[in-house]
């Protein structure tokens, strides 16, 4: 009997560890929203260059960065431990893409504008002191969530669904 129950044990955790291993394997790969990520090459990633907004205008100087040029072009609305919410003066003039702007906010050290694009796309950039760190691309006619670093690129297909 002692012998019997010992090995229907030795079965159930030899089952859970294949269950448990199995489940693991199929989340690294997907999981649930079976989520695909690919790296996208810089010339991929140039395509949506046409969102970044143009600093052309924007001339450094000592104690005075990009941070500060952005914000020129906003009026204050609230302010809150380290975040600072702004509406726009005008900034659409230096977003070539925009249709409408829909936040803009600046978090600790780091300002991001949202907007939706003239293609019914959805964009936040992101800046710091130095200029753009980052470009998030949402298209909700393909379902494709693009992200553009300063050191890295990549898309996702079937982002939401």
């Amino acid at each position: 009997m002692k012998k019997r129950t010992v090995t229907l044990a030795v079965i159930l955790i030899i089952f859970l560890a294949v269950f448990l291993l199995t489940g693991k394997q199929s989340q690294l790969s997907g999981g649930m929203n079976n989520v695909k990520q690919k790296d996208l090459t810089a010339r991929q990633a140039n395509e949506y260059s046409k969102y970044d907004a143009d600093l052309s205008g924007f001339l450094p100087a000592e104690n005075y960065t990009v941070l500060d040029f952005l914000v020129e072009k906003t009026e204050l609305l609230q302010e809150e431990n380290n975040i600072t919410i702004y509406k726009s003066v005008s900034l659409e003039k230096i977003l070539p893409m925009c249709s409408e702007i829909t936040e803009i906010c600046k978090i600790n050290s780091q300002f991001y504008i949202s907007f939706t694009a003239t293609d019914s796309n959805y964009i936040t950039l992101t800046f710091d002191e130095q200029g753009m760190i980052s470009k998030d691309v949402y298209s909700p006619d393909t379902d494709t969530y693009v992200m553009v670093h300063r050191d890295y690129a990549y898309m996702i297909k079937d982002f939401r669904y």
